[in-house]
């Protein structure tokens, strides 16, 4: 559960730059949380160990948009040869 409302914090950031929320900010909030009885006090990190979690779930993101672009570029790419190979063809049929 934790780690959920983390993810929603550190994406919040990502969409608008305003909402971005510090390691320490998001300790303050699951605290609340922990008050309101969404989660249990004993739940709440340390803001060391959200701090490494943000640099770890950046990285993440980073890596799977990076291996995203990779494979649209790839896919991209074998479209194009595709239709250069069709074209070819087209030609030698028609000739």
């Amino acid at each position: 559960m934790v780690k959920t409302y983390l993810e929603g914090f550190f994406l919040a950031g990502n969409v608008n730059k305003t909402d971005r929320m510090s390691a320490k900010e998001m300790v303050m909030q699951l605290k609340n949380l922990a008050e309101e009885g969404e989660i249990q006090e004993s739940e709440v990190p340390e803001v060391k160990t959200v701090e490494g979690w943000i640099t770890r779930y950046s990285a993440s993101l980073r890596k799977e948009a990076a291996e995203k672009r990779v494979l649209r570029e790839t896919n991209k790419r074998l479209e194009n040869e595709s239709n250069n190979v069709f074209k070819v063809e087209e030609k030698w049929f028609y000739n």
